[in-house]
């Protein structure tokens, strides 16, 4: 084969000590590179996936989603995991190209403080390629002290009229009497209160079972829910929930 010919075939930058032993006529072309040389680079099947852990926080009556680091990240069915640093910010790269689910929990902060888990997000790897996950949102744990409650409250049963006030969350105890009617029996302190946006939104970070929410004037006030016969919410907090309802008199 002529030296042209392989030149040509696998560049020459390479081959500068080897064509030089052999042919004695031979000059040096170190950092000579062909004007075309056909290179395959033989790269793994393998891609990254990259995103963001988020909690959420409230705001002016209003969930934001925050960064946060700590949180366990993993491509589920596989061993491929990792954990968010600065920001929420996560990467895990190597993984075989084809369709994942991307899932994380974490965030434990004590021993009453169950942490965070968040629904799937799909993720597609490519070769080489670069997949962009949807932020991660942290849901707040069965045991967090972080649930949120959040909805709409009107001043009247048609829900025509929004209410602007203060509003206020209580553990909710009761009983039943003779004839099944409930008897609210102790509040303890408020686990929350707010003041309600102009469009009668609030919401209510804490730890929350069953609640009572109550309006803050000097006649006590309940809201329904117009879901149950009686004239307040009754409803088991976890994560993060909706509750619209109106003003009634208990």
């Amino acid at each position: 084969m002529k030296l042209e010919a392989i030149l040509n075939g696998i560049g020459r930058t390479l081959l500068t000590g080897v064509f030089c032993g052999l042919v004695s006529t031979c000059a040096p072309i170190t950092n000579q590179i062909p004007n075309k040389v056909n290179v395959v680079l033989e790269t793994d099947q393998t891609g990254m996936i990259k995103g963001k852990t988020v909690i959420p926080k409230v705001e002016n009556n209003s969930i934001v989603w925050y960064g946060k680091n700590g949180i366990d990240v993993e491509v589920e069915g596989t061993n491929f995991k990792t954990t968010s640093i600065s920001g929420g910010a996560y990467a895990i790269d190597g993984i075989p190209t084809g369709s994942y689910n991307v899932s994380a929990h974490g965030g434990w902060e004590s021993y009453e403080n169950s942490g965070y888990i968040s629904n799937p997000e799909p993720a597609i790897v490519t070769r080489q390629g670069v997949a962009e996950v949807p932020d991660l949102k942290m849901i707040p744990g069965n045991s967090s002290n972080q649930k949120i409650l959040y909805g709409k409250v009107y001043s009247n049963k048609e829900k025509t009229t929004p209410f602007i006030g203060k509003l206020a969350a209580y553990n909710l105890a009761y009983q039943l009497d003779d004839y099944g009617k409930f008897t609210i029996i102790v509040f303890g302190s408020s686990l929350g209160s707010t003041t309600t946006s102009s469009d009668g939104s609030y919401a209510l970070q804490t730890n929350m079972g069953n609640v009572l929410l109550k309006a803050g004037s000097s006649k006590t006030k309940f809201f329904a829910d117009e879901n149950h016969n009686m004239n307040y919410i009754f409803t088991e907090v976890n994560g993060i929930t909706q509750a619209d309802c109106f003003l009634s008199d208990y």
